[in-house]
C-alpha cells in the first residue's frame, strides 16, 4: 500500500504504463495474503479435533466480516463468502 502511496507520476495520466505494473504488484501482493489467510483456515478447519470444534471455526469466519465492519477495518473475507 506504502507503495501506491509514494508514486511520484500522475495516477490519472492514462499514457503512464507504470501505473500499470504498480498496481498489478499490489493486487499480488493481496491475492497471495489471501492464499496465507485460506491455508491457514484451512489448517484450523483440519486441526479441529471435534465437531464443535469445527463449527466454532465456522462462527468466528461468518463473525470475522461483521466485527470487521464494527471496528471499521477492511475484510479479509470478500462478502461472498470466498478467501
Amino acid at each position: 500500500m506504502a507503495r501506491l502511496q509514494l508514486v511520484t507520476y500522475n495516477i490519472l495520466d492514462v499514457r503512464s504504463t507504470a501505473w500499470y505494473d504498480d498496481f498489478s504488484a499490489f493486487c499480488s501482493a493481496v491475492r497471495g495474503l489471501e492464499v496465507r489467510l485460506s491455508n491457514v483456515m484451512q489448517l484450523a478447519v483440519d486441526s479441529a479435533g471435534s465437531l464443535v470444534a469445527r463449527l466454532e471455526l465456522l462462527e468466528a469466519r461468518i463473525l470475522m466480516p461483521l466485527l470487521m465492519q464494527v471496528a471499521h477495518l477492511p475484510s479479509p473475507v470478500r462478502s461472498d463468502g470466498s478467501a
